[in-house]
């Protein structure tokens, strides 16, 4: 989430305070540091812009695509009933990725909006069409990803990598000094 979205999500609590985002983990991490200090990580993210969250408590590594992973999701999407879900691009080469890619387009059928995210091993299949301009929150997410001490070291999650590649869209885009998260549109239905 910080990693690929939480510059969008600051930049909507920002400009209508009474927006509602839930953060729902499929996993714990538990693979790379303790379930209780990866669920205090969380919550100390989610804080930072009023955000709830949900842990599903499935084993970190192991998470398929079953009738009981797509049922407890899609009772969440019938619950919160959101506007918009970001998931994970299935192009990706960590399985959790994947999966969770899989199971939320199983889940979100009736979803006005739901956008792809580029995650720390996004492949070659993430094509994006939606860019958001999130200069002005780049610190949120700075800030965000530094509440994960226990994820610094690992490569794909290094905090001026992540802020580079934000401010490389920007560059990618004709807009020098901007950071710009990017998305893949799956589905987006206007009322």
């Amino acid at each position: 989430i910080e990693y690929s979205v939480y510059g969008t999500l600051a930049k909507e609590k920002f400009e209508n305070s009474s927006t509602k985002i839930t953060f729902v983990l499929f996993t714990n991490g538990e693979i790379s540091a303790s379930s209780e200090q990866r669920k205090t990580e969380a919550y100390i993210s989610a804080d930072k812009i009023d955000a709830d969250i949900i842990f599903l408590d499935y084993p970190d590594g192991c998470l398929t695509v079953d009738k009981h992973s797509v049922g407890k999701a899609s009772c969440i999407i019938r619950q919160l009933k959101p506007d918009t879900v970001y998931l994970p691009h299935w192009d990706d080469t960590h399985q959790d990725h994947v999966a969770v890619s899989r199971i939320g387009m199983a889940s979100c059928r009736w979803v006005d909006s739901v956008y792809l995210c580029e995650m720390p091993h996004t492949g070659y299949g993430f094509q994006p069409d939606t860019y958001v301009n999130i200069t002005d929150f780049i610190e949120d997410k700075r800030d965000a990803l530094l509440c994960h001490s226990s994820q610094r070291g690992k490569p794909c999650l290094d905090v001026d990598g992540v802020l580079w590649m934000a401010r490389n869209h920007g560059y990618k885009l004709g807009y020098k000094d901007n950071y710009f998260e990017a998305f893949e549109t799956l589905r987006r239905v206007t009322w």
